[in-house]
C-alpha cells in the first residue's frame, strides 16, 4: 500500500489512474461492508481487516475517493438509519435514546449533535414532527 499513500503526495508520478482506481475499489467495498454491518459494533480497524488492508490505507483511500475519513462515512449512514427509525410510525414505543443506543452512539449529547449538523433538527423535533403529521394524516376513532 505504499504506493496508495503515495498518491497523496503531488509530486507522486501516477501515469495510468491505477492509484485512484485503486482507492475507489477499496472506499466501495468499505462502504458495502459497512452498510451490511451499520448495526455491528464495528470501527474502522474491522472495515480495514476485512479488506486485508492497513488502516492508514483505508484513511488515504477514503482522503483521495471521499475527502473525509471512513469513520465519517458509518456515522451518516447509522445517522440516516436512526432518521428513518424516529419517522416511522411502527417505533412509537421507542425513545430517542433506545434509537441512538441501537444505531451505537454511545454518548446522547453527541448524538443529538451530530443528528443536527446532519438534519438542521434535533432528533426530538424530528420525532415530534412525525408525530404532528401522523395525527393529522390518520382519522381518530
Amino acid at each position: 500500500m505504499y504506493a496508495l499513500q503515495m498518491a497523496i503526495d503531488p509530486a507522486w508520478p501516477e501515469t495510468d489512474g491505477s492509484l485512484v482506481r485503486r482507492a475507489d475499489r477499496i472506499v466501495g467495498s468499505a462502504e458495502a461492508f459497512m452498510r451490511a454491518h451499520r448495526e455491528d459494533k464495528i470501527d474502522v480497524d474491522d472495515i480495514a481487516d476485512h479488506l486485508h488492508v492497513s488502516r492508514r490505507s483505508l484513511y488515504v483511500a477514503f482522503q483521495i475517493v471521499r475527502a473525509y475519513r471512513p469513520y465519517t462515512y458509518l456515522q451518516r449512514i447509522r445517522l440516516e438509519s436512526a432518521r428513518v427509525e424516529l419517522c416511522r410510525s411502527a417505533v412509537d414505543d421507542l425513545s430517542v435514546t433506545n434509537v441512538a443506543e441501537r444505531w451505537r452512539f454511545g454518548n446522547l449529547g453527541r448524538f443529538d449533535a451530530a443528528y443536527r449538523q446532519r438534519f438542521g433538527e434535533l432528533p426530538s423535533e424530528t420525532r415530534r414532527r412525525r408525530r404532528s403529521t401522523r395525527e393529522f394524516a390518520e382519522p381518530r376513532a
